[in-house]
């Protein structure tokens, strides 16, 4: 199962492999009580327990393994090359590398590293470095062991979001705009690799309007030049919306128009999606990191 809490709702999603795909069994939506989230951040943990039991118990969800992410406004993340070691060693160079980089001191956060791959070479190896504060990782931990779930997975959410974009998305360049209910995550992929991500502070219930649709507009160029100072810029093939905000009528066709150099596309036409169970319907775009989350576990 995967899990995403957001400011304004609880997302799940619940995959079965059968004949080695999967099928969507269970999905749906309950709301956060309010006053329990305050832009991603988890204030009455009791409360938000209660509200995912209900909505599990309401979709007929039995699974208690769970994959959940953490927004990426709360994460430290940073593509490190260094020379090529052994895992172990690669791990304590990145942590050397970020610790007085963190926003945080070293012993409030949780960090974790991922090797993209080494050079041609083999000199040098490519990691993906991601901090996040220890508080945000336990309060989320607990909050799902009091619905009664088992966390097997905590991950960020652009990496959930990408997975199953990943085989339309793998060649040049992909950003993965998140319009979410509190704020607007933008999300830079380089040939499958993450490498960089910037938030904006607006809710989706004002992107029917124009002037703010046109600053998530500005705010794409300037990540895709933020994305080229800091030399991780391949030629973008396409901006990929997800995130209540993408379900909103015409958002796409807006941007589309504002953005004429790039692809605009809709998160769910490009999965290659997962075999469906003919009584489940399809979920919209705000599924997506929830699908991701659930895929990881499921096919491994």
């Amino acid at each position: 199962m995967g899990l995403d809490l957001g400011s304004e709702s609880i997302k799940v999603v619940q995959l079965k492999r059968a004949g080695g795909r999967c099928v969507i069994e269970a999905w749906g939506r309950g709301p956060v009580p309010p006053g329990t989230v305050d832009r991603g951040l988890i204030r009455d943990k009791g409360a938000i327990a209660a509200a995912i039991r209900r909505l599990l118990e309401e979709k007929g969800i039995r699974s208690r393994r769970v994959v959940t992410a953490v927004p990426a406004s709360f994460c430290y993340i940073k593509c490190l090359v260094l020379p090529s070691l052994g895992i172990r060693e690669l791990k304590q160079a990145a942590n050397l590398q970020i610790k007085n980089s963190l926003p945080w001191p070293r012993e409030d956060a949780v960090v974790d590293v991922a090797v993209y791959g080494r050079s041609p070479d083999g000199r040098e190896t490519e990691v993906l470095a991601v901090g996040v504060k220890k508080s945000i990782v336990l309060d989320l931990n607990q909050t799902l062991q009091e619905a009664g779930l088992t966390p097997v997975v905590v991950e960020i959410q652009p990496l959930s979001a990408y997975r199953l974009l990943h085989s339309q998305c793998d060649s040049g360049g992909t950003l993965l705009v998140d319009l979410g209910a509190s704020g607007v995550q933008f999300a830079y992929f380089a040939y499958g690799r993450l490498q960089l991500v910037r938030s904006l502070a607006l809710g989706y219930v004002e992107y029917q309007r124009q002037p703010v649709v046109e600053d998530v507009a500005r705010e794409i160029h300037r990540t895709l030049e933020y994305a080229q100072v800091q030399k991780v810029m391949v030629e973008p093939t396409r901006v990929v919306i997800t995130g209540g905000g993408a379900e909103r009528e015409g958002m796409g066709e807006k941007l589309q128009s504002l953005l004429p150099y790039w692809q605009i596309s809709d998160a769910l036409s490009l999965t290659g999606f997962p075999a469906i169970s003919e009584s489940v319907a399809l979920p919209g775009p705000s599924y997506l990191p929830a699908l991701g989350m659930a895929w990881r576990e499921a096919m491994v």
